[in-house]
This record gives structure tokens, sequence and C-alpha cells, in this order.
């Protein structure tokens, strides 16, 4: 005769062993679970948003930092007397920023900076803010983890973190990421004049029908009509890297041009002129000067070698 009552023990005795090893299981990866598992979200700046937000300081680790402050309720360029950042180039990095948080920490040992780039004097980029209650934050933003996460952490504390929003990228300390970089621009349609003077000489230009045509031709030469074309399209747009401010220092560095352009084009309004300067060389820039503009600025050495190495035999054919 079978013994149902040995049967349910068993059963239950088995059932009791089977729980056991589940819970025995949970536990383990409680305690073994890496410590790049995912951890309760919470960001680093609860009931902070981007209006909080009253000046940011990014340094790069080619010893380059970028500085923008808070105007009222515009931002601003620091140290050029009031530049304008654009808001919609500003704001995705600022909410960036407001959003990060430490749902998913890597290391917490300070033996770790160094490898992940987080360190006080080893980092890609490291980004201080300052709150409009005054206090202050500093984030060093490390390298990549692959998969488009970055390393990160709050200077004050040991944690690192990986985070999916925030890139070196996007805390670029270039200027130009983060302003309108148009400095002289024009129509080149209704260009009708062109003077350039440079180390080279003073070369004219003026339009003939539907081409700006080089009027400093020789009767035995021809005319390289791509080469005006080229030119008319540079000086109708020259773009600046950054702005300087309303004032030089001191008043050097344009006072004696290397290059002066200037440029008359025809509206309803009729004849307009326009000048535009290179200065001194500083760095891999040049300084500049434009009368569409009341900053000083610096334009690549690429827009300024367009003007600086201008000569004659640029716009005649070669026989």
């Amino acid at each position: 005769m079978i013994d149902y009552s040995k049967i349910i023990i068993g059963d239950r005795r088995l059932r009791l062993l089977a729980g056991a090893l589940v819970v025995q299981i949970i536990l383990g990866l409680i305690v073994f679970w890496p410590t790049s598992s995912v951890l309760k979200d919470q960001t680093f700046f609860p009931d902070k948003e981007i209006k909080d937000i009253s000046y940011i300081s990014i340094s790069d680790d080619e010893g380059n930092q970028l500085k923008l402050n808070r105007n009222e309720s515009d931002w601003v360029l620091s140290d050029t007397d009031g530049f304008f950042v654009s808001d919609d180039k500003v704001s995705p990095l600022l909410q960036k920023l407001v959003n990060l948080n430490s749902n998913r920490m890597v290391a917490q040992t300070e033996s770790s900076h160094l490898k992940l780039e987080v360190g006080l004097d080893n980092y890609k980029r490291k980004i201080e803010i300052l709150w409009a209650n005054q206090e202050k934050n500093t984030i060093l933003l490390g390298n990549s983890a692959g998969s488009g996460a970055t390393h990160f952490r709050l200077m004050s504390n040991d944690e690192v973190y990986l985070t999916g929003g925030l890139t070196a990228w996007d805390a670029n300390t270039t200027a130009s990421r983060y302003i309108d970089t148009e400095y002289f621009m024009l129509d080149k349609d209704s260009i009708s004049y062109v003077q350039l003077k440079n180390d080279n000489g003073i070369f004219h230009f003026s339009r003939n029908n539907d081409s700006l045509i080089y009027d400093d031709i020789e009767d035995s030469e021809f005319r390289n009509q791509s080469a005006v074309n080229t030119l008319l399209t540079q000086i109708s747009s020259i773009r600046m890297a950054s702005p300087i401010g309303k004032v030089l220092e001191n008043g050097v560095g344009i006072e004696d041009p290397k290059v002066v352009l200037i440029v008359r084009s025809e509206s309803d309004n009729g004849v307009i002129e326009s000048m535009f300067k290179v200065g001194e060389k500083r760095g891999d820039n040049y300084l500049a000067s434009s009368s569409m503009s009341e900053y000083f600025a610096l334009v690549s050495s690429y827009t300024a070698n367009n003007l600086l190495d201008v000569v004659h035999s640029n716009f005649v054919e070669d026989n």
C-alpha cells in the first residue's frame, strides 16, 4: 500500500529546499553584483534647472578654457564685453549637466581616477558650475567606456560614474561652438568694387556686367576669372574664430594692419562701403576688425592667409 503521508512530507521538504536555494541565489547576486550595476536613479543636482546656472567654466586637456556667464536672461562669453552666446547652442549642454545622475557607479576609490581620467590633473574636461544661490560644483569628465558612455565624477567625491548623456565633445572649449560666427558678410552679387591692400601691393576689382573683374591687368596679360571668383566668395563670407572685446588691451595688434580690405556694395539704399582688417598673429589665429561689428575678433590662419597671400600673378592666366 502507498504511504501518501510520506510522499506529502517529501514534497514539502523539496519545496523548502528549493525555496532556500532561491534565497541563496538572490543573496549571492546582491553581495557579488559588480559595482557597475544599475543603482537607484538619483540626479546630482536635485531641484536644479538650467535657469539656476549663473556661470560655467570648461577646461580641456590641452590647456584651453572657455568661460560663460549669465547676463540677466542671456548668456555671454566672459571677458569679451558681453558677446552674446546663442541660447540654442548652449542650452543642450546646460541641460545635460543638470540631468547628470548616479545610476551607474563603476568605481569608488581614488586609485581608479588616473586610469579613468577623472583625476585632479588628469581629465578630458573640467566643468565648474556656479549656481544662482552661490553654490559651486566641479565635474571631471574622463575617458570613454565605449557604447557612448563617458566616465565622470564630482571633484569633491571619489565615486566615478558612467553617463551616456554627456561627452567631451558636448563640453567643447571652442567659442565658435556657442556663438554666431558671422563677422563680415555681404551678398557677393551686390559687390561693385573691391580694394585689397597687403604686403604684396594694392589690388583693385570692379564689376563689369555680371562679373567682378581684376582691374590691374597689363595689355599683354589675360585675366584668371576663376581666381577672382574664388576671392569674391572668400571676402563675402568671413567668419570669426572667437570675439575678443570692444577694446583691445593697450590698443596693440591692429594699428598697422597686414591687410586692409575695402568693399563697396550696392542696394536699394545706395552704395555701402565696408572695411575689414587683419592685424597681428596670435597663436594659431589672426587679430581682425570689421566695420560690421563693434567687436575685435580672431579669425583663422586659413581665412587670413587667403588675403595675406594675394599677389598679382593669382589673377593672371599662365601663358
